[in-house]
């Protein structure tokens, strides 16, 4: 994934940074979890999903948090300019499904 100039990619065991214009390697961070699947990148922050959970990073510093939802199975998770949006499914006939929006300034990264 591409976010200004950084490159953003997902290894067997990390989140590689690097610099697309020059080649120059950045930094790399260790998957959260064995599972863990990069699925979106926004303003510095990289979103990796893992079963019922969705995963947080800041790639300025390696900060991580974790968001662990009640689904029942894995959670597709999208960044946009307004927050972190997920899908859950949950224990419940009627309404089996949700969407959870998390604004930016409630995302549990700290300052």
């Amino acid at each position: 994934m591409l976010q200004g100039s950084d490159l953003v990619v997902q290894t067997s065991t990390a989140i590689e940074v690097t610099d697309a214009e020059t080649g120059a390697f950045l930094r790399s961070w260790p998957l959260p979890a064995g599972d863990a699947r990069l699925v979106d990148l926004q303003n510095g922050v990289a979103v990796l999903t893992a079963g019922a959970d969705v995963h947080l990073l800041r790639l300025s510093d390696g900060r991580t948090s974790v968001i662990r939802t009640a689904s029942t199975t894995p959670v597709p998770a999208q960044l946009e300019s307004s927050g972190l949006f997920y899908a859950t499914t949950v224990d419940d006939a009627a309404y089996p499904g949700r969407v959870v929006h998390v604004p930016w300034n409630r995302l549990p990264l700290g300052a």
